[in-house]
């Protein structure tokens, strides 16, 4: 307070016939004031008496403000709130006469000692609960006032890696499933789950093929009779969770092409040579045939036997 507001004050208040105002501490803190008071009646203006000093003590802090709870978006990665932890920030308060020796943070029924700091990583919380804090000052008069009470929530745990299956198999695709994709009320509730799948390629690297919130995904322009090996990730709001094991799953062997039409040649009255042409072998799979033929007007086709390109049938009379 400046001396001209403090004589200001005192002038009026003496002009009322009050006594000298008490400066305690919940008037003025710790501020050295410098008044003189002069008298006056109806013969007039006394002289200015002489200077008056007054220091008065201090106090405890005043009451913290601005406690929040940072969001993953804060800058440092050491104040960034995990499942476990809580970013807490606020300003520091006046001190009223006695700078700020630390800080108390009041967490539920429990008190956390705190250095002189405005930030401070609150850790080893549970996931996924709701809690209630606030925070006091301290210097060497003592405590002062909490804080309003903030309430918050720790994040909850990310979710984990479903099961990966193989619902249909091609020589050159195959079509992967997780989760309960018969359950659609799941599904439709479930909108906030994505899935990263990844594929192995022929260095051992994992790449990401696919990532959204299906259930299902057909890899295509694979190679028949291969293996290959995927895992799979889940995500929300929470954060990405671990990989899921390695699943390995082959696709199918081709169906040979279509033979040629055989040629027949006729051997006497009563037998025939069938030969075709041969296939060959599809991957180191040996092929083998199977030829059928029918009588007369037989509409049913009976089995001759296997062979490598050449059949003999007799019989026919």
């Amino acid at each position: 307070m400046c001396r001209w507001d403090v004589w200001d004050f005192l002038s009026l208040v003496w002009r009322h016939g009050d006594r000298f105002p008490r400066m305690s501490d919940t008037w003025l803190t710790l501020v050295l004031s410098s008044c003189v008071s002069q008298a006056s009646n109806q013969a007039g203006v006394g002289p200015y008496s002489g200077l008056l000093s007054h220091t008065t003590p201090p106090c405890v802090p005043a009451a913290v403000s601005n406690l929040v709870v940072l969001g993953c978006e804060h800058p440092d990665p050491s104040l960034a709130p995990t499942t476990t932890c809580l970013a807490l920030s606020w300003d520091e308060p006046d001190h009223n006469g006695s700078q700020i020796l630390s800080y108390s943070l009041a967490l539920e029924d429990s008190q956390v000692p705190l250095g002189n700091v405005t930030s401070y990583l609150l850790q080893d919380l549970l996931p996924d609960t709701a809690y209630r804090l606030r925070i006091q000052a301290v210097n060497a008069v003592g405590a002062g006032p909490f804080s309003q009470t903030v309430r918050t929530r720790t994040r909850p745990l990310p979710p984990t890696p479903p099961r990966l299956e193989c619902a249909a198999l091609g020589p050159q695709s195959l079509k992967l499933k997780w989760g309960d994709s018969s359950n659609t009320k799941a599904i439709a509730a479930d909108t906030e789950t994505t899935y990263l799948l990844q594929a192995e390629d022929k260095n051992g690297r994992f790449l990401s093929i696919y990532r959204g919130p299906s259930h299902t995904y057909k890899v295509q322009r694979l190679t028949e009779s291969t293996c290959y090996s995927f895992r799979i990730q889940a995500g929300n709001q929470a954060g990405d969770g671990a990989f899921s094991p390695v699943f390995t799953f082959s696709t199918s062997k081709s169906l040979p092409p279509t033979s040629k039409a055989p040629r027949v040649s006729q051997l006497d009255g009563s037998s025939c040579e069938v030969s075709w042409e041969s296939l060959p072998p599809m991957r180191g799979d040996p092929i083998s045939y199977v030829l059928q033929v029918t009588v007369g007007r037989e509409l049913e086709y009976k089995q001759v036997g296997p062979g490598s390109g050449v059949g003999r049938v007799g019989g026919w009379g």
